[in-house]
């Protein structure tokens, strides 16, 4: 059962420039997401994830880099495409998250994420 508790975001923050540059880099069109939970279902790490592969594509989708880059979800991602495989939009999830994690390491944000 996932304990995680996180705290409230302020979309105010959001950085449109993040969403486009992650659209453009990775080839995937995360504003095609349905929000099915789909691929949090089907991935295997989800319980341990603060966010999960959908709440990752909704951080990008709302522009919130920092929330995106320090979450563990991206660290934790086991890069097994299984979330890929079952989204009805063909979303690769963790494709995103390859591309967080060099974001993430780039930016220096590697060492305020929670575990």
């Amino acid at each position: 059962m996932r304990k995680i508790m996180l705290e409230p975001l302020n979309i105010s923050d959001g950085d449109e420039a993040f969403l486009q540059k992650v659209a453009n880099v990775v080839g995937v069109r995360p504003c095609a997401c349905l929000t099915c939970r789909s691929c949090s279902a089907r991935c295997s790490m989800y319980e341990y994830m603060d966010y999960g592969p959908h709440g990752i594509i909704r951080l990008v989708l709302m522009g919130l880099k920092k929330e995106a880059l320090t979450s563990n979800t991206i660290w934790r991602c086991l890069g097994c495409r299984n979330c890929w495989e079952v989204c009805p939009m063909g979303i690769d999830s963790s494709s995103v998250m390859t591309f967080l994690q060099t974001e993430s390491l780039a930016d220096n944000m590697w060492s305020d994420i929670s575990c």
